[in-house]
């Protein structure tokens, strides 16, 4: 994995138990494996579409003032959040080996619209 990757795994023993006595029941587990990935990309993008609504119930924290301001200013005034040319999530792709379902974006600021934080450009904090 590169180093801007964000690993994730499930954790319950339970879970992981059940899906490894199927996954042994199966001789093409990357087929299994390529449909997983599928799912997974699709809700990636399905959150996309419902504004997060899909994920969480819950719709995606609005732009802040500043932001909101630039977007009219470069006549991109209304439009969806993670929204701004499309390439968030036009650069979502889906890959999967026998182990794994991995769903990945090519973009670095992937990370920060997915999990937050502060954005920092010259050692400020920006937004």
């Amino acid at each position: 994995m590169s180093k801007n990757t964000i690993y994730c795994e499930i954790n319950d023993k339970e879970i992981i138990e059940i899906f490894y006595k199927f996954l042994n029941k199966i001789s093409d587990k990357q087929k299994v494996m390529r449909a997983i990935s599928r799912i997974m990309l699709n809700d990636v993008k399905e959150n996309f579409n419902t504004q997060g609504v899909n994920n969480t119930g819950e719709k995606w924290q609005e732009w802040d003032e500043l932001y909101r301001a630039y977007r009219e200013k470069i006549g991109k005034g209304s439009g969806d959040i993670l929204t701004l040319k499309g390439e968030l999530k036009k650069g979502i792709s889906r890959k999967a080996t026998e182990s794994e379902a991995i769903v990945y974006s090519d973009k670095i600021y992937s990370a920060i619209h997915n999990f937050g934080g502060d954005i920092r450009r010259g050692g400020k904090i920006v937004g």
